[in-house]
């Protein structure tokens, strides 16, 4: 199992997550610093075959390992007691996609993802979307991403990308018994005093020391 660290730059948070999850197999330490790279851009950004800087999660794509990879956000803040139960419980699901939230885009005419995905791949029809801020991907879901880059000289946003390329994808938000009902709480609001749950994922969490609470626990 392979695991992947996004950050815009070293944060003593990316440096802890990737020490945990180490614990459990390869973990990178993946910025978006280092310079650009040729065709390795638009995962964060409307556009494809736009002028784009090579961010942590295009980065994460170059020279990657054909593996079960696993992808975090620096910022989601976990409990290692919740890490563990996620890890356990997801290692037999063959989706090719797990993420934390899953729907149809509804994209519209004149929308610049539907713009950019009908001029380079008119061959894709389904338009779909994720939250990837930690998401699970299997080798053949990696490879399809890295053959559209190679056909396209790069992304497109990989909320878009990742679902619609998937042929199959595990929504953990609905799968509510995989861990517990909303499992992921968003734009989470913790007073000095609360530590947070044990068994639930924060995102974002911004604040170095609220992060470190909720880590701890």
């Amino acid at each position: 199992m392979n695991f992947k660290i996004l950050a815009n730059m070293e944060t003593e948070q990316s440096s802890a997550m990737a020490e945990t999850l180490s614990r459990y197999g390869k973990a990178d330490l993946v910025y978006g610093i280092g310079g650009d790279i040729e065709g390795y851009h638009s995962t964060c950004s409307k556009l494809i075959n736009g002028v784009g800087r090579t961010l942590a999660w295009d980065r994460a794509f170059h020279n990657i390992e054909l593996e079960d990879t696993w992808f975090f956000e620096f910022d989601v803040g976990f409990s290692p007691k919740v890490l563990e139960c996620l890890l356990d419980k997801t290692k037999d699901i063959q989706d090719e996609l797990i993420c934390v939230r899953y729907k149809n885009a509804r994209l519209k005419e004149c929308d610049d993802y539907e713009i950019s995905l009908k001029k380079h791949c008119p061959e894709i029809e389904k338009r779909l979307w994720s939250n990837n801020v930690f998401c699970r991907m299997k080798p053949s879901l990696i490879q399809k991403i890295l053959d559209f880059r190679e056909r396209n000289n790069g992304f497109i946003f990989h909320e878009i990308m990742f679902p619609t390329l998937a042929d199959s994808v595990y929504d953990l938000e609905k799968e509510t018994e995989l861990i517990k009902p909303k499992c992921v709480k968003w734009r989470p609001v913790l007073s000095p005093n609360i530590k947070g749950d044990e068994f639930t994922f924060y995102h974002p969490v911004k604040y170095r020391d609220l992060w470190f609470r909720i880590h701890e626990q």
